[in-house]
């Protein structure tokens, strides 16, 4: 059973009598309006969702711990974080944000890393570029895969009764698949097709699954192609039909991943994963028929990468990620609008009554949280989105603990392209690209430190930037049109001429762009290689500058065939 405890630890935490009455009343209201909440007594998920929303509202100082019934207060499990969670210096080769080998499979030829394109479902190749960024195929796009250990297989023409270990003997259900994983290193190939049922790693019908471990992680990988199941190649979908609250759930599992599932009709979160280490989403389609896209709460390690996700009927957080420990990485996500819904909702002009969308309100594109206990970074990175209250939302709470990096993201079309607060520890903001909203960066400093280094704002209603407490800005430009191929149907990609092009200043440990691409490139061709500005590095070679540059000539004999 959840307790809600206060954190003694800090002067804000010892409430007026009537500020906890206020509290209370916010907690009934959100009772109400989260109708999952009304059975937390029987769901610890349903109810942490709220409770962290509210301690976001109140400064972090209501914290949920998934913890036993007895009274003892347990230092090491950390607010709710499981104990003895190893931040330690073996995590440092993930070398800051950098993307590992996305080639861990060994069926789809990808050249070690530029991905390929991501056509992730039959219906959303509205915005596709041509650069293979929109979709996320990253079929085991996880560090450290083992070769070695079991192979599950799931077919919508399989059977439970089966051993799941051929595709001729394939289960019928991910749910039955997810329970035969007694130890590390199984990887679970489900077929194209649509399975209509929630998938538990841990919590409820799936807590016969054991964790993974670092190097040798448990995957759920969506078949889309069908080379490993035999089957047509398709869209893998988890639905839920409307009346289930979540669609793909980890809870104190550690080390899994999920790749390449679409993910859709769920009443509360699309894929939920919590109070783990290395739990890891990639490649995955996700529609906001819930509160939550994808939700990563006390996490370790954890990774969501190359995610797309589209607007359903209501929604509050489209990706949400609560760093506690480790290096936590939000890395080459969308969730742009397109074509005529691409700037129509009215954020950019600071009109709130026309900021709806399918009758919902959609607050949060990317909320960035850091409270840990022990040393993380938190690096939002190389992420495209639109039409959102808040573009990137990020909050750093521990002085000594916290390091926030958000960097090379492309945001439009918000009423706060970012908004950040850095209550103690350190920020970086650097080589954005903000347009079309009405205030570009709102950054607040309380103890902590933040540093703007690199940006380009265009379009900008009230405040390109808008800063409370000391800053360092530099490399800012604004009022220059960052020249991009086709944003309304989702092409961020800069044009030559691009002020964006060679614009900006660099991050150090974050070198690859939302292709797999290396940053630094030459892009203007002035023979200096420079960081671009945003989620894309432009390369004149490939993306096709309009005439070649002479670099060196010399003159030769006329008689002289080479």
């Amino acid at each position: 059973m959840n307790r809600i405890r206060q954190s003694h630890t800090d002067a804000r935490t010892t409430f007026h009598p009537g500020i906890q009455a206020l509290l209370y009343l916010v907690f009934v209201v959100a009772w109400l309006m989260f109708p999952q909440t009304q059975h937390a007594a029987s769901s610890p998920i349903a109810s942490e969702a709220v409770f962290i929303s509210l301690a976001h509202a109140t400064g972090g100082s209501i914290v949920v711990s998934a913890m036993d019934d007895d009274d003892d207060d347990d230092d090491d499990k950390d607010k709710g974080k499981k104990k003895d969670h190893d931040d330690d210096d073996d995590d440092d080769d993930k070398d800051k944000g950098k993307k590992k080998d996305h080639d861990d499979d060994d069926d789809d030829g990808k050249g070690k890393g530029k991905k390929k394109g991501h056509d992730d479902d039959d219906d959303d190749d509205d915005d596709h570029d041509g650069h293979g960024d929109d979709e996320g195929d990253d079929e085991g796009d996880d560090e450290g895969e083992s070769d070695g250990g079991v192979t599950l297989y799931v077919r919508t023409s399989g059977s439970d009764s089966n051993n799941g270990l051929t595709p001729e003997t394939a289960f019928a259900s991910i749910q039955k698949a997810v329970n035969s994983c007694t130890g590390d290193g199984y990887t679970i190939y489900v077929g194209p097709g649509t399975y209509h049922e929630t998938v538990e790693v841990g919590y409820g019908g799936g807590k016969a699954a054991k964790s993974g471990e670092k190097g040798s992680l448990n995957r759920i990988i969506g078949d889309k192609g069908g080379t490993k199941t035999g089957d047509p190649a398709g869209s893998v979908i988890v639905d839920g039909d409307g009346s289930k609250n979540w669609g793909i759930l980890v809870y104190e599992r550690d080390y899994w991943s999920i790749h390449t599932m679409t993910v859709k009709g769920f009443r509360s979160y699309g894929i939920y994963c919590g109070l783990g280490e290395g739990q890891e989403v990639h490649g995955c389609t996700v529609y906001m028929d819930g509160y939550y896209g994808i939700l990563s709460v006390y996490g370790v390690d954890a990774k969501i990468c190359n995610n797309r996700l589209y607007r359903g009927t209501r929604g509050y957080y489209m990706i949400y990620a609560y760093a506690s420990g480790g290096t936590v990485l939000v890395d080459s996500n969308r969730f742009n609008q397109t074509g005529d819904a691409y700037l129509a909702c009215g954020y950019g002009d600071g009109y709130w009554s026309q900021n709806r969308y399918n009758n919902s309100y959609y607050y949060y594109g990317i909320l960035a949280y850091s409270y840990p206990k022990s040393d993380t970074k938190l690096i939002v990175t190389n992420n495209i989105g639109s039409d959102v209250l808040y573009g990137i939302y990020a909050y750093s709470y521990k002085k000594d603990h916290s390091d926030i990096t958000i960097a090379h993201n492309v945001l439009s079309g918000c009423y706060y392209g970012m908004y950040t607060y850095c209550y103690a520890g350190e920020m970086l903001l650097a080589d954005n690209v903000i347009t079309d909203s009405y205030v570009g960066i709102m950054s607040q400093d309380h103890k902590g430190s933040t540093r703007i280094s690199g940006l380009l704002t265009n379009n900008i209603t009230f405040k390109p930037v808008w800063l409370r407490g000391k800053k360092n800005v530099e490399g800012h430009i604004d009022g220059q049109d960052p020249m991009w191929v086709d944003a309304a149907s989702g092409n961020f990609l800069p044009q030559p001429g691009s002020p964006a092009i060679d614009g900006g200043l660099g991050v150090a440990g974050i070198n690859i762009d939302i292709r797999d691409l290396s940053r630094p490139i030459d892009g203007d061709r002035d023979g200096l290689a420079g960081y671009d500005l945003g989620a894309y590095e432009y390369d004149p070679v490939s993306d096709g500058a309009s005439a070649p540059v002479i670099v060196m000539w010399r003159e030769v004999d006329s008689e002289t065939t080479d």
